[in-house]
């Protein structure tokens, strides 16, 4: 990994001047940079929550308030209960729930977080996909266009339009 300053750019913003950390020597690269460079902090940070194809999933649990939707692999079809019961959805609902984690995106990074209650979150969805380990993702919800969002195994707390949610109902 290479340890760059980055410069001004020359008169016509056509090139953007730049030297390695530790060194005096200058160099012009073509192109501004600095629209680059110059991000805020969270532009730079991986929004990816989870990215699990849905054709590595062997089941999908989510649990929102007093339902509990189930989704098992069976051969090639989705066996899906409700509450215990199972039912049929149509199959493009399914095809969107599965297809929702591959990848599932942030909007955005969640900052003063510490009351959020995350052993009881509004939305819990668990994702068991084929030979790898299981990821159980939490919400909580913000306000009525927005969530936050937590992964077992990882310790950003992501923030993500409420439209996401209302695309892993089978309504």
């Amino acid at each position: 990994v290479a340890d760059f300053i980055a410069g001004k750019t020359d008169q016509m913003r056509a090139h953007t001047y730049l030297r390695e950390r530790n060194s005096n020597k200058v160099v012009s690269v073509p192109g501004n940079l600095s629209y680059i460079i110059y991000q805020p902090l969270n532009q730079w940070r991986d929004k990816n929550i989870v990215n699990i194809p849905g054709e590595e999933l062997d089941a999908i649990e989510i649990v929102k308030g007093d339902t509990y939707i189930s989704l098992a692999r069976q051969d090639t079809a989705w066996q899906v209960t409700k509450n215990g019961e199972a039912i049929t959805p149509e199959q493009n609902k399914i095809d969107r729930i599965v297809q929702s984690f591959s990848p599932l995106r942030a909007r955005g990074f969640a900052e003063d977080t510490e009351e959020l209650d995350w052993q009881n979150p509004e939305v819990s969805i668990k994702l068991l996909p084929a030979g790898a380990e299981t990821k159980t993702i939490k919400f909580i919800q913000e306000n009525d266009n927005s969530y936050y969002a937590k992964v077992s195994d990882k310790e950003a707390i992501y923030k993500i339009p409420s439209s996401l949610i209302d695309r892993l109902s089978l309504n």
